[in-house]
């Protein structure tokens, strides 16, 4: 055995989002804040006014397809709460969880889509002068931040 066994208790939903949300917001509060500082206006980013509509309820479908799926997923595997590593939270289990679960999910995607695509993305196009040159940096950072 490689690893000492270790008992690692399940993490409950909720034990890392607000932590996620507080240091996401920050990220995305510093790259909103650079933008405004800038020359450009928000809408050379990629950023504008969204519009009410069908968009609204898709995101509802998705996000309640995801809660059902990630349910069937944590059900179809034995109970690992004893085991040496517990890495996911069970799905959320009441509507706060859901909340909190659907809003930690909008602050990441919110977050990842202004820092990667609509900034850094935006930023190295025009200091690279070539939009393939943006697009693999971006894409190679972006993925060495999810190695974990």
């Amino acid at each position: 055995v490689l690893w000492p066994e270790t008992r690692c208790p399940r993490p409950t939903v909720g034990s890392r989002e607000w932590n996620s949300m507080a240091m996401l917001t920050g990220w995305a509060g510093l790259v909103l804040f650079l933008i405004s500082r800038g020359d450009r206006p928000f809408s050379h980013f990629g950023i504008v006014r969204p519009k009410w509509g069908w968009d609204w309820l898709l995101v509802f479908v998705v996000i309640s397809g995801a809660w059902w799926v990630s349910g069937l997923v944590y059900r179809s595997f034995p109970d690992t709460s004893s085991s040496a590593i517990a890495l996911y939270p069970p799905p959320p289990a009441n509507a706060w969880e859901l909340l909190l679960t659907a809003v930690g999910c909008l602050v990441v995607g919110f977050t990842e889509e202004l820092v990667w695509r609509s900034y850094l993305f935006t930023r190295l196009r025009e200091v690279t002068g070539s939009a393939v040159q943006g697009l693999i940096v971006t894409s190679v950072l972006f993925g060495l931040g999810h190695l974990y």
